[in-house]
């Protein structure tokens, strides 16, 4: 399959949603959005995404 190609996400979503996206990949004819986690979670939010995903054992 070999390395997956990051593509910048100028020009294929909207200046809105953009902003809270970090790249989006294609990986055998899937893609896949990268999001920028931190613009849409509060501080809060993320701790507990953090300890959801630690108890269930994604560290």
């Amino acid at each position: 399959m070999g390395c997956p190609r990051r593509r910048s996400n100028t020009g294929v979503v909207r200046e809105l949603a953009a902003e809270f996206m970090s790249g989006i990949l294609n990986v055998g004819g899937r893609t896949i959005v990268i999001l920028a986690v931190s613009r849409l979670l509060s501080s809060a939010e993320r701790v507990t995404l953090e300890d959801l995903m630690v108890g269930a054992g994604h560290e």
